[in-house]
């Protein structure tokens, strides 16, 4: 299955090489028209004038509509990252929970002790404590 990037990339390299062709197609045809406007019609250089003005102004919305459908695309990617990490946690949860797995015990997030465990604790640190100080009055003798 082809990733996200890559069909992007396709579709963006497609247009490219469109692009190609249709400027290679104008040329040749600029060629023949010009050359059948010169000859016909005595207005050629308004032709010519008008041509430019008109490809100069379908260039700039060319240029905006590519600008319109690259922000689309970033804005849909980003939507999608969104949802899909948001589904992800929604997923994981309900499979957790089927599981009997807590998720605070996932996330590092733990229960909180027990007045008794509280107070043991606070002993051995007390011990430590006392025992460090008597090893240093034991190393200054």
């Amino acid at each position: 299955m082809l990733s996200l990037p890559l069909i992007l990339f396709l579709i963006s390299l497609i247009g490219i090489i469109g692009m190609v062709v249709a400027k290679s197609i104008i040329i040749e045809k600029d060629k023949l028209i010009l050359q059948s406007i010169q000859q016909e019609h005595p207005l050629s250089e308004d032709f010519q004038k008008i041509k430019k003005f008109l490809r100069g102004k379908f260039k700039n919305y060319t240029y905006f509509l590519t600008f319109i459908i690259l922000r689309f695309f970033i804005n849909l990617i980003n939507f999608l990252k969104e949802k899909i990490y948001i589904n992800s946690k929604k997923i994981s949860a309900k499979y957790n929970s089927m599981l009997g797995i807590d998720e605070n015990k996932i996330n590092g997030l733990q229960e909180e002790p027990s007045p008794f465990v509280k107070t043991m604790s606070e002993y051995k640190e007390k011990i430590r404590k006392i025992k460090f100080k008597i090893k240093k009055e034991n190393k200054e003798k």
